[in-house]
């Protein structure tokens, strides 16, 4: 007992940060709605500029706390007013990517200006100690505790005592209604940027001196801890933080005390916590998410064609130049990019196609690389049989890091994967894994090397008998990865065009509108999460190859190199399979890297040229400024004829600047490769505040499109596919549906202690339309959620002719044949109408998810599907994002989409809503015709009485939940119990007639 007492206070420093951190991070996340990533990168940056001060610059300890602490706080603000206003309209996404670049350039900035020398960072606390339950404690332990218990007392009162408090929850929960209360949600969100990173910077000063000596590695990861903290408080409440943090930092320490360093358990504590909060998570969390959940703009998506001639073309040249020009500089920067690729190419799947944001991709391609690193060396397998086992024991890792993601989504994802990330960093990649020693070296009692090098020494592979080892033979690796990238890269564009990309674009837009189509999220994420493991297996192995001694733990697979990952491939373009290879020229040692020494060779003896060259790279980046400051002014009254002129205003500027900072842009290009993490960092920066986070190969796809405007028309391509839709449509016919009866009986539905829905019960027989109506929060929606599998029954049975659906997941009661539209449509904005509608009509079989890898599975349409678009006149819009629609056919298009499925049952949820007259009438006649001649059951929820009177068989009334009237719309017109639900008394108007 007295052991764990001591132990316990010990670790109190450690949970002080930890609190201290988590504070920060709820400061900002209050404030501004936004998950700051970048927290343990402004601790880095103060510990190491307090060091600085006090130490290089002799400046007093308690002057230099203070310089410190406010020097952070203002980066923080910083990086508000420059970066996170601009990115206000965008998504979460977006913006949690966003504290990820500054995470990053935060760590180059420390690396440029502070160098890689070993520091340890001054105290400004008193060093005396103390004995506590048989323990010396520190009086700088017990005193950090009090300062940060103080400081998380007087947050705790500030945000719920005080007006401003108040008002910094409320603009992060709603910035237009905070703004009409008179309070500037940009003023908030800077002293929220500055209180957040002015804390980390306390952080910095105060319990730095924990981690001594400071690494930068470890001091960035302290973000999984202090997310984790933030997770437990609910990102709300600071007193919850500040026990959590002690608690997890208590849990650490104990069983890192009884695993011991040289355990077969060394490593658990760091995994423990973290698997504590991925159950936190998924018992709060939902397989679907709530009827309130917004979907949120995300990154652009390519369309996955290949251009063949094009590729084959370049891919013969490349290798021509493998193998007859490039020296082995070149091949060894060739080698890494293509391999980034490869990794980038798992983001793409993984956070582009199915918006999982993941940060384990460095974990998979670990731990192929270990898997088949140990066949090489120990058992001396052939490299094509270790890299096939490593991707084969890499996938069931991918779908143990799905299990998260089956019922959290955003960035609560991102928090448990890099978690997960850093505890198998820990408990598998920081152990010394070693090869059996050459022969003739000397060998312990246990058969070991007496002088054993560091990491795996893996010998020389090879690949089907052929030595490929890339310190020999560097152009036969350099092949060998080139073809696994345009492989790997393929494969990716083929999922994109196919049955399953449709599949998972569905789940990123919108899981809710994903099951009523009958697509299954949990077989969605389990398989993104499985192939983008495998594919980051596949580079992880040909990472380690690279080189003959494979070292697991450091920097190679280090859980920051993760986040680097997504950066690197937000900056190409997450949506696009160029991306990957476009964001992995940015890597270090890539081919921006020997671009780089080329120039910097060059810029170092011709100042002429560097200044020139300085002048145009400014010129350039001031026209890209310029060009989004007219994307953001064009629309603004003020503004709008002065936009035009910001490109050219802005390129004239910074050329100017170039010119006149010539000799210091002269000693940058001179070193440019030092420079390139920073410059990686902003230019993931610059790519977010680019509107439609298109990225570089985006920007790049959007060049070429507006210069294929420019050609005309009898030059172009013709469009093939409309002929044959023409075609198709001219011969189509709808299909009756089968005769079946939707039956509710005793429908009861609780949200905690609410009873939303009590004893409803009623049919739907086929080829009848029958109106659910009621005042606002009668229920009438949550019948439809009830039905549909959105919200569980609490009593009751569905059945569908003679099949049970209430025991059924929302998709198989889609596939069974029950279809719904919403009240907000819940459209996949990101596609056009005809991926829609394929996504709708596409079959379900598992085996696309094979197939489509090699062939995307393309079928003609069904012949329901083709009714659909012509019965409701969508031929025109076809090829149209459905983003780009005015809203009345966007309305159609939900319908339509509906119809596709083939469904015996459509329910419909305000299909009028936000519609002029003559668009209702239209709707009306339309849906009439849809139970008339196609034989579908129609459930109408609608508040336009008229709509609904004029096209109902039977009409069913609601009132708090429960059955008040039914009969037919004449009946129910008549009804007083109606009348009174809608008008609150009795009157002899009928309900509709107005």
């Amino acid at each position: 007992m007295t052991s764990f007492l001591g132990y316990t206070l010990l670790s109190l420093g450690t949970g002080a940060l930890y609190a201290l951190l988590a504070c920060g991070v709820l400061i900002i996340r209050r404030g501004t709605g936004v998950l700051n990533f970048a927290q343990s990168g402004f601790l880095l940056f103060a510990a190491y500029f307090f060091d600085q001060l006090a130490t290089a610059w002799d400046i007093p300890r308690a002057l230099a706390g203070i310089i410190t602490v406010f020097v952070t706080g203002v980066i923080g603000l910083a990086f508000h007013v420059v970066v996170m206003r601009a990115l206000r309209e965008t998504s979460q996404l977006n913006k949690v990517i966003a504290t990820l670049g500054l995470l990053i350039i935060l760590q180059a900035a420390v690396g440029l200006l502070f160098g890689s020398a070993t520091r340890l960072a001054p105290s400004v606390l008193p060093r005396a100690e103390i004995e506590l339950a048989g323990q010396l404690i520190g009086w700088d332990i017990l005193v950090r505790l009090g300062v940060i218990a103080a400081i998380t007392l007087c947050l705790w009162l500030f945000y719920r005592y005080t007006t401003y408090g108040h008002a910094a929850t409320a603009v992060a929960e709603n910035e237009q209604s905070a703004a009409s209360l008179g309070w500037s949600p940009d003023a908030i969100a800077g002293m929220s940027w500055f209180a957040g990173a002015a804390l980390a910077g306390l952080g910095g000063v105060l319990l730095a001196p924990l981690q001594n000596p400071l690494s930068s590695g470890n001091l960035l990861l302290l973000i999984v801890p202090t997310l984790a903290v933030a997770l437990v408080a609910g990102f709300t409440s600071f007193p919850i933080a500040f026990f959590a943090g002690l608690a997890i930092s208590i849990l650490e320490l104990q069983i890192q005390v009884h695993s011991g360093d040289g355990s077969s358990l060394k490593g658990l504590d760091k995994a423990v916590p973290v698997l504590l909060i991925a159950v936190f998570l998924m018992i709060r969390g939902r397989s679907i998410p709530e009827r309130g959940h917004l979907s949120e703009k995300l990154p652009r998506l390519g369309s996955g064609r290949i251009n063949v001639p094009a590729l084959l073309i370049a891919s013969l040249l490349v290798l021509a130049m493998i193998w007859l020009v490039l020296p082995t500089t070149w091949l060894n920067a060739l080698t890494i990019n293509s391999i980034w690729a490869i990794l980038l190419l798992s983001v793409v799947v993984l956070v582009g196609y199915t918006g999982q944001l993941s940060l384990a991709q460095v974990t998979f391609a670990g731990i192929s690389a270990l898997v088949a690193g140990r066949l090489v060396a120990v058992y001396g397998w052939p490299l094509e049989l270790a890299f096939v086992a490593g991707i084969v024991v890499v996938v069931p890792v991918g779908l143990l890091f799905a299990i998260p993601a089956l019922r959290t989504r955003g960035i609560q994802l991102a928090v448990v994967t890099l978690g997960m990330s850093v505890a198998v960093d820990a408990f598998f990649f920081q152990r010394q894994y070693f090869s059996p020693a050459p022969a003739g070296t000397g060998r312990s009692v246990f058969g070991e090397a007496l002088s054993r090098p560091e990491g795996t020494l893996v010998g020389e592979p090879t690949l089907f008998g052929i030595d490929i080892d890339n310190t020999l033979h560097p152009e036969r690796y350099a092949t060998l990865v080139l073809v696994a990238a345009v492989v790997i890269g393929l494969l990716v564009a083929n999922i994109r065009r196919g049955r399953v990309g449709r599949r998972l674009i569905a789940v990123r837009t919108n899981e809710r509108a994903a099951a009523s189509l009958g697509i299954s999220i949990f077989g969605a994420k389990m398989y993104a999460f499985a192939l983008s493991a495998a594919i980051a297996g596949a580079g992880g192995v040909l990472l380690a190859f690279q080189q003959r001694n494979i070292t697991y733990g450091g920097g190679m697979f280090d859980p920051f190199q993760g986040i680097l990952i997504i950066a690197f491939a937000v900056a190409g373009g997450v949506g696009y399979i160029t991306g990957a290879f476009a964001g992995a020229t940015l890597v270090a040692g890539a081919l921006a890297s020997r671009i780089s020494d080329g120039l910097s060779g060059l810029f170092s003896r011709s100042a002429t040229l560097a200044r020139v060259a300085g002048a145009v790279l400014a010129a350039v980046l001031g026209f890209v400024v310029g060009q989004s400051v007219q994307e953001r002014i064009v629309n603004n009254v003020r503004f709008r004829r002065w936009a035009r002129y910001a490109p050219v205003v802005g390129l004239g500027t910074f050329a100017v600047l170039g010119v006149v900072f010539s000799d210091r842009i002269q000693g940058w290009l001179g070193d440019l490769e030092r420079y390139l993490p920073l410059v990686g960092g902003i230019v993931l920066i610059l790519v977010l505040m680019q509107p439609g986070g298109r990225g570089i190969a985006g920007t790049t796809v959007d060049q070429i499109s507006w210069v294929s405007s420019k050609v005309p028309k009898r030059f172009r391509r013709r469009d093939v596919g409309r002929a044959e839709m023409v075609g198709q449509l001219a011969q189509s016919t709808h299909i009756r549906a089968d005769s079946v009866t939707l039956t509710v009986a005793g429908l009861g539905v609780r949200f905690g202690s609410v009873r939303a829905v009590d004893d409803v019960s009623f049919t739907v027989e086929a080829g009848k339309v029958v109106g659910l109506i009621g005042p606002n929060g009668a229920g009438k929606t949550s019948v439809v959620d009830a039905i549909t599998g959105y919200s569980p029954t609490a009593t009751g049975q569905v059945t569908l002719g003679d099949q049970a659906l209430h025991d059924l997941p929302a998709h198989k009661r889609a596939r069974a044949g029950v279809s719904r539209s919403f009240q907000n449509l819940e459209l996949f904005e990101d596609l056009s109408v005809l991926e829609n509608i394929r996504a709708a009509s596409d079959d379900r079989r598992l085996a696309a998810y094979a197939t489509d890898l090699v062939h995307p599975g393309n079928r003609p349409l069904s012949s329901t599907a083709i009714a659909a678009i012509k019965e409701f006149d969508l031929l025109d819009d076809l090829h149209r994002p459905v983003r780009d629609l005015p809203y009345g056919r966007r309305r159609l298009v939900a319908i339509a989409r509906a119809v596709a499925t083939r469904p015996s049952i459509l329910l419909l949820d305000e299909p009028a809503a936000g519609l002029d007259e003559q668009e209702s009438a239209e709707l009306a006649v339309l849906t009439r015709k849809l139970a008339d001649e196609w034989n579908l059951g129609v459930l109408l929820i609608e508040h336009d009485m008229n709509f609904v009177m004029e096209i109902s068989d039977h009409v069913i009334v609601l009132d708090f939940g429960r059955k008040i009237a039914e009969g037919t719309p004449h009946e129910v017109q008549a009804d007083d119990s109606v009348r009174v639900a809608y008008f609150g008394a009795t009157t002899t108007e009928p309900v509709g007639s107005h």
